[in-house]
């Protein structure tokens, strides 16, 4: 801010974003940031301290920030609209050959510019929200917001209050805390001063929120950080009684009661209303809301939701019309009429208004729409007028979108028509059902004419509600026909040599995206770089890993033993660390298992489940631990012989283990928790071990948890050479299976942007041999460990 000319500085205050000029902050200390993101519970908005919580508000953010609270609501799209014209006309500034724009390109256009006008401010806003707002976790800058700029450039009529909360909220639903690889991107700024403001440590005193953002420096933030840690740990402060909130946390994870109560009981409007008027009276310490406020909110989360659906809704269509075999765009459909399906109205069982109808055909009773009922706008009702009115719907224009989800339904059932169906049971309603409270589930619809942004249609459906069936593959398309494992005695395939050619040609820039999953894994191409023969393979490639062999469990023979593969980073630093108790530790891997098992749900029962594979990366080395079901065995596999025993090799890690396993499938009430009971702990022997190998533990983990099994272990049959001092095959085979690997993953199916793969695959095939013989330089190894250096 101090490179601004006066011109440039006044132009700031004029927009309302004053307060930005004088701040002093240079960075932030990471321990305290950690524990408000941490203790943020964005259900309830507002950070719990002991049984207190601080609420966050709009008035709050502009205490704070000091920016514009305006009556126009913003938006926070995932990706820039590019055909908006604000966001060409930002673009337009910026050679064509930057294609990823980033704060340094910002930045250096704002000195450039002394002018003060459009450019400059669209600069100085995409700069402050980058930085204090939200930022992307690719390194680019954050324009998505541009398009909310109205046409006159009147900056200060938007709600950036709002807008902060909003952009809070989403990020921290979006935060993993116990993932290493996620980062929170969320306005931390904010957050941090405004715990501070609202509350002191013994014997200082409060200060006043008002200068939040001006007040505090970077040297005091440190202080502050050091004096709360002297007090015993983060939170045992004083709260201002201004900003203290008597809601205690009954629940351990911080839902609020409210909020809790309203999505478990409330089952339609109706009830959703009566439950709100009745907890309102009940408690009389309740924050004043403001409903502007309220509504605000409410048309940022729907305008989310619809910019989601409309996207999904577009790519499926596209991908079920390209590729209408495809059994992973099977599982998407279905995995998106579970992810919206709502508790009120139930959109999942979308009705065809003009012919009463589910989309799949079963006939559904549909009662008629009273003639004499008007669209009202939703302002003119009361609350006692509502609650007299029959099941309604009150939508936001934008969210109709989902009214749509029977004819899309449709849609998708034609293109899927065009192939062979999976076989499975037709469901069948009968045609006269019987209505009531037990056998029925009242459905509501906004009917087609409106008039208003928002209206209130009432038009009710009553529809008998069917359990999700579970997509099952035929044994047709099972193993034996589908080879599932690789083989490291072929020769390397052309496809091979080409994919793992450019992976370490190490053109691209690091952080571009080469792999990306319906199941959530994504990877960038630095980390696939560490795939490179004589590197040690990133941790996020085992996580892929096992993403994909669980994946691959959906061809598995039946004939041969299930398996569930968990990914490396469930085993966190926190779940291994011996001076933490057992009962933490264990709550913590409760947490990380049943993510785990819902994530795979689809592709492997876990109270089915034979083998249960857990790979370890303890002190930079990796090594596998199977639990055996069959055989009530907990195996050790490891590529490194030595001749110690397993307390000295590996300390407590594979006891403890067992332990919050067996006391997981103890709770979770699991088929076969006896035969684990009584397993005991041993170290497999193969042929292929290594005795100073430590550079390709990765790969041998990927190999062992490729094929194993279990069974005899003298049958167990990998195709690796062994280990001699005069010989280099087994490393010429481990160099080869590199590729082979990296090549199974970023071309798989369930790398749904492969196509993005191919075309950048299509322009390293250009280059020439002499081009691609340069890039195995000695100075460009170099460059790739430096690069892959970046995501440690």
């Amino acid at each position: 801010m101090a490179l601004l000319n006066n011109d440039q500085r006044k132009c700031v205050e004029s927009i309302g974003f004053g307060s930005a000029l004088n701040i002093q902050l240079e960075k932030l200390p990471r321990r305290i940031c950690y524990w408000v993101v941490d203790n943020y519970d964005p259900n309830t908005n507002s950070i719990r301290v002991k049984d207190k919580r601080l609420v966050v508000t709009r008035e709050t953010v502009h205490d704070i920030y000091g920016i514009p609270m305006g009556d126009m609501p913003m938006s926070n799209p995932c990706r820039a609209n590019s055909r908006n014209k604000f966001v060409k006309l930002w673009k337009s500034q910026f050679p064509k050959s930057v294609k990823r724009i980033r704060l340094t390109h910002v930045v250096d256009m704002i000195q450039k510019d002394t002018n003060v006008g459009p450019f400059f401010i669209m600069n100085f806003l995409v700069l402050f929200v980058s930085v204090m707002i939200e930022y992307p976790t690719m390194g680019t800058v954050n324009q998505g917001f541009l398009e909310n700029i109205p046409d006159d450039m009147d900056i200060k009529q938007l709600d950036w209050c709002g807008f902060v909360v909003a952009c809070l909220k989403s990020s921290r639903m979006m935060w993993r805390r116990l993932d290493d690889k996620c980062v929170y991107s969320g306005p931390i700024v904010f957050l941090l001063l405004f715990y501070l403001s609202c509350t002191k440590v013994e014997d200082a005193t409060f200060q006043s929120p008002t200068t939040g953002m001006m007040y505090w420096t970077t040297d005091m933030l440190d202080k502050r950080e050091l004096e709360e840690l002297s007090k015993g740990g983060f939170g045992n402060v004083i709260i201002s009684s201004q900003h203290m909130s008597m809601n205690h946390t009954k629940q351990e994870d911080g839902e609020d009661d409210d909020a809790a109560g309203s999505e478990r009981d409330c089952k339609s409007p109706a009830g959703f209303i009566e439950h709100v008027v009745q907890e309102t009276s009940q408690s009389e310490n309740d924050a004043d809301n403001n409903l502007k406020d309220i509504m605000s909110e409410i048309n940022i989360e729907f305008n989310a939701c619809d910019n989601a659906m409309r996207a999904i809704q577009k790519l499926l269509m596209q991908g079920v019309k390209k590729f209408p075999d495809s059994v992973e765009l099977r599982m998407l459909v279905t995995k998106r009429h579970h992810e919206f399906n709502l508790a009120w109205p139930d959109f999942s069982t979308s009705v065809d208004s003009h012919a009463g109808t589910f989309f799949n055909g079963a006939a559904t009773p549909v009662m008629p729409v009273r003639d004499n009922t008007a669209e009202t706008k939703v302002d003119q009702f009361t609350e006692a007028q509502m609650a007299d009115e029959p099941l309604i719907d009150v939508v936001c224009t934008p969210f109709t979108q989902i009214l749509n989800a029977d004819a899309f339904d449709m849609m998708l059932e034609s293109a899927f028509a065009t192939s062979t169906r999976l076989s499975t049971p037709s469901d069948h309603v009968e045609p006269n059902i019987k209505i009531d409270d037990v056998n029925a589930v009242p459905v509501t619809i906004v009917a087609p004419r409106r008039t208003s942004r928002l209206v209130v249609s009432p038009v009710t459906v009553v529809a008998p509600r069917r359990t999700r069936r579970l997509v099952q593959l035929t044994e047709k398309i099972r193993s034996p026909y589908f080879n599932r494992v690789v083989d490291p005695n072929k020769v390397l395939r052309p496809i091979e040599d080409r994919v793992s050619g450019w992976i370490f040609a190490g053109l691209d820039e690091e952080w571009d995206l080469v792999f990306e999953s319906t199941f959530g894994d994504s990877g960038h191409r630095g980390i696939f770089e560490s795939m490179i023969p004589g590197s040690k393979i990133h941790v996020t490639i085992l996580d892929i890993w096992a993403t994909l062999l669980n994946h691959q469990e959906l061809r598995r023979n039946k004939k041969s033993p299930s398996r569930m593969f968990l990914s490396c980073t469930l085993l966190s630093n926190f779940i291994l660390d011996e001076a933490i108790c057992i009962e933490q530790r264990y709550k913590r891997f409760v947490d990380r298992m049943n993510e785990h098992i819902e994530k795979f749900k689809q592709c492997t029962s876990f109270k089915d489940v034979d083998l249960v594979f857990f790979p370890v990366l303890d002190n930079e080395h990796y090594y596998l631990i199977v639990f055996d079901f069959i055989k009530s065995e907990c195996v050790i596999i490891d590529n490194i012989y030595r001749e110690e025993s397993i307390e000295v090799l590996y300390g407590n890690v594979p006891n403890d283990l067992k332990i919050l396993f067996t006391l997981y499938i103890d709770a979770w009430n699991h088929p076969r928790r006896n035969s684990m009971k009584s397993a005991i702990i041993v170290r497999s022997s193969m042929e292929w071990m290594t005795k100073e190998n430590y550079i390709d533990c990765g790969l041998f983990l990927m190999k062992h948890m490729e094929t194993y099994k279990g069974g005899d272990p003298n049958k167990w049959i990998v195709g690796l050479e062994p280990e001699f001092a005069d010989s280099d095959d087994q490393q010429i085979q481990l160099n080869e299976l590199r590729k082979k690997y990296v090549t199974k993953i970023l071309t798989s199916d369930l790398n749904i942007i492969k196509p993005s793969v191919n075309r950048k695959l299509a322009s390293y095939d250009k280059l020439s041999d002499a081009e691609k013989e340069n890039l195995n330089t000695e100075e460009h190894l170099q460059r790739i460990e430096r690069r892959i250096s970046l995501f440690y």
